[in-house]
């Protein structure tokens, strides 16, 4: 699931989902770009993503 649909979802801002998202990777010691990458906004400006990865049951 991508940051974006999060953000949706949960009805907050994007760049606040990716901060709460950096946030808990420092807390579990992993780096962020293996999660990120790039996606342009609505204005077709650069920006950014993070996927979360996926949890197998």
């Amino acid at each position: 699931m991508s940051s974006l649909e999060i953000a949706e979802l949960t009805g907050k801002r994007h760049d606040h989902v990716l901060a709460d998202i950096r946030k808990l990777l420092m807390e579990l010691r992993k780096t962020s770009p293996e999660y990120s990458g790039h996606v342009p906004d609505s204005y077709g400006r650069p920006g950014s993503s993070s996927t979360s990865p996926s949890v197998r049951r």
